[in-house]
């Protein structure tokens, strides 16, 4: 089953959570989701991410698994942070075929 992933990322969402306390959202719903990106990356301190790796991941059709841990601690913060809210969103939504 694994070999079917090209990456497997485990995302503890209480401490990515902070990282869009101060989101400033533009208009441009790609240019949020990739910044989203940048900042769970750095607050998970992934060596050498950088904006073409966020670039393949969005645009890729190879899968990806992403294990999202800790609904039931930021359950209250989602709707105070737009940008964490869009993100989760993206992540979740049936249209992105290539996430799991």
């Amino acid at each position: 089953m694994w070999d079917q992933f090209q990456l497997l990322l485990h995302v503890p969402l209480k401490k990515i959570s902070n990282a869009f306390d101060n989101d400033n959202r533009s208009d441009d719903d790609d240019d949020d989701i990739e910044k989203g990106w940048l900042k769970v990356m750095s607050v998970l301190s992934i060596s050498n991410w950088d904006i073409n790796d966020t670039k393949h991941i969005l645009r890729s059709k190879d899968s990806l698994l992403l294990l999202l841990d800790g609904f039931d601690e930021i359950a209250n913060e989602v709707n105070k942070k737009p940008g964490l809210k869009q993100w989760l969103q993206h992540c979740t939504a049936n249209e992105n075929s290539n996430y799991f």
